[in-house]
C-alpha cells in the first residue's frame, strides 16, 4: 500500500517538472529552436510626448505665466511689415491735406470771400481782445452809440419800411388784435381746466401768470392730474380747428376781424403743440401727463421732435392762407411789398405782442410760459422764409385805404390793464 502510494508520488512529481521546464522553453522561444530569439532594442519615449509629460509642460507654463504676472494680459498681435507708402498718394493723405486747405481758409478768412489784406494772426481776436475794446467804449462813453449806430443801420436797411405810415398802422392793427387774441385763448383754456378740476373735488385759483390749485402736492391721483393738466391743452387744439375752419370760409373776405380769428389759430395752436413741445421738455404742465404715462426717455425724444416737425410743416403749409390776409389792407402782394407786409402783419406783431405779454405777467412768469410763447416762432419762420419766394398776388380790385382801428385799440389798450389787475387779486372757482 505505501509502495503504490509513492511511487504515485513520484510520477506526479516527474510531470510536473516536465511541465515546468516546457513552460520555461516556450517562454524562451527555445521550445522548437536551439537558441532564443533576440528581442528588439526599445525606444525610450519621451516625457514630453506622454500624458503626464503634457500635464507637467502645462504645469511649468502656468507657473511662469504667474510668476511674470502675464497670466490674463493678452499679448498684442505680431503686426505685420507694412510697406510705406506716399502720404500724398493715399486716401487719408488726400483727406488730411484737404483738412489742412480748409483749416487755412477759415483762418485766413478767404474761405466765402477773397480778401487777400487779412493779416495772419489777427483773424481770430481771443476774449481779452474783445474785453479791452469793450472797456475802452466804456470808459470813452462811446459804447452805447456803436451799438445804437449798429442798430441804426440794420433798421435802415432791413426795417426801413418802418417808416412808412401805411406799414406802421397795419403793426398797430395786428399788435392789438394779438393781444386781444391772447387774452381769449388764456380765459377759455384756463377756465376749461378749472372746470375739469371741479369734477375731481378740487378748488382753483385763476390768476394772471397760472392756476393755483388749493391740493396738496401728495393728495394728486394719477387720473387727476391727466384730466386737469390735459384739458387745457385739447381745448386749446378743438379752438385752432374751430379758428381755421372759420378762417378758410371766409380768407377771400375783406372783414378786420378775420385778423383776430387768425391770431386765436396761432395761439390755440401754440398752446396744444408748443406747451406739449416745452411741457416735455422741461416736465411741468403737459409734461406731468407725459411722466404719469411712464414713457422713457427714447419715446419722449421720438414725440418732441414729431411735435417739432407738425408744428415746422403747418406753417409751410397755412402760409398762402396768411398771405391772404393781406386783402384786408392792400390790392396785390408782389415783390415790393411782400416781405414789408408779412413783417408788419406776423413777425412783428408777434415779438411786440410776445414781450407785452412777459411784461405783464412779471414777476411770476414761469419758464414754461416763456418757452411756450416763443415757440410760435417755429410756425412763422416757415411762413416768412416761403413768402420771400412765394407767387404775386392779386387781391382786390378796389383800392383799399389803410386807417387804424381805434375801437380795436382802445380795447387792447384797457382789456391787458384790467386782466393784469382782476386776476392779480385771485378769482376762486
Amino acid at each position: 500500500m505505501g509502495t503504490e502510494y509513492s511511487a504515485k508520488k513520484n510520477l506526479s512529481s516527474s510531470i510536473y517538472l516536465i511541465y515546468r521546464k516546457i513552460r520555461f522553453l516556450k517562454r524562451r522561444g527555445t521550445l522548437f529552436r536551439k537558441k532564443p530569439l533576440e528581442k528588439p532594442a526599445l525606444i525610450k519615449k519621451s516625457p514630453q510626448g506622454t500624458f503626464r509629460g503634457k500635464i507637467y509642460r502645462l504645469y511649468r507654463t502656468l507657473r511662469f505665466l504667474i510668476h511674470a504676472g502675464k497670466l490674463l494680459r493678452k499679448k498684442p498681435p505680431d503686426k505685420p511689415t507694412l510697406i510705406k507708402k506716399s502720404p500724398r498718394g493715399t486716401f487719408r493723405g488726400k483727406i488730411y491735406r484737404l483738412y489742412r486747405t480748409l483749416r487755412f481758409l477759415i483762418r485766413t478768412g478767404k474761405l466765402f470771400r477773397r480778401s487777400h489784406n487779412v493779416k495772419k494772426g489777427h483773424d481770430r481776436p481771443d476774449l481779452k481782445i474783445v474785453f479791452r475794446k469793450f472797456r475802452y467804449l466804456f470808459k470813452r462813453r462811446k459804447l452805447w452809440s456803436a451799438f445804437y449806430d449798429r442798430i441804426k443801420k440794420l433798421i435802415r436797411t432791413k426795417f426801413a419800411f418802418l417808416g412808412s405810415r401805411e406799414y406802421l398802422i397795419i403793426l398797430i392793427n395786428s399788435t392789438a388784435f394779438f393781444l386781444l387774441a391772447y387774452l381769449f385763448v388764456y380765459l377759455i383754456t384756463n377756465v376749461s381746466v378749472i372746470i375739469a378740476a371741479i369734477s375731481f373735488n378740487i378748488d382753483s385759483v385763476l390768476y394772471y401768470y397760472d392756476i393755483d390749485f388749493l391740493i396738496r402736492g401728495s393728495e394728486w391721483v394719477p387720473d387727476a392730474v391727466k384730466v386737469v393738466y390735459t384739458t387745457g391743452p385739447f381745448v386749446s387744439l378743438i379752438l385752432a380747428i374751430l379758428a381755421i375752419i372759420i378762417y378758410v370760409n371766409v380768407a377771400e373776405e375783406t372783414w378786420t376781424f378775420r385778423l383776430f380769428i387768425l391770431w386765436v389759430f396761432c395761439h390755440s395752436f401754440i398752446h396744444f403743440f408748443g406747451e406739449f413741445l416745452m411741457g416735455n421738455l422741461l416736465g411741468k404742465g403737459f409734461g406731468y401727463v407725459i411722466m404719469y404715462l411712464f414713457f422713457q426717455d427714447t419715446p419722449k425724444m421720438v414725440l418732441t421732435l414729431l411735435d417739432f416737425m407738425i408744428i415746422l410743416f403747418t406753417g409751410l403749409g397755412l402760409t398762402r392762407l396768411f398771405l391772404f390776409s393781406g386783402n384786408i389792407y392792400l390790392n396785390k402782394l408782389d415783390k415790393s411789398n411782400r416781405m414789408p407786409f408779412v413783417l408788419s402783419q406776423l413777425f412783428l406783431p408777434f415779438l411786440i405782442g410776445t414781450g407785452i405779454i412777459l411784461l405783464i405777467k412779471l414777476p411770476k412768469i414761469s419758464s414754461l410760459e416763456i418757452g411756450v410763447d416763443f415757440s410760435m416762432v417755429i410756425l412763422l419762420m416757415p411762413v416768412i422764409f416761403r413768402a420771400r419766394v412765394s407767387q404775386d398776388l392779386f387781391l382786390e380790385e378796389e383800392r383799399k385805404r389803410i386807417k387804424p382801428f381805434w375801437i380795436l385799440l382802445i380795447a387792447a389798450l384797457i382789456l391787458p390793464v384790467l386782466f393784469r389787475i382782476i386776476l392779480g387779486i385771485g378769482v376762486r372757482i
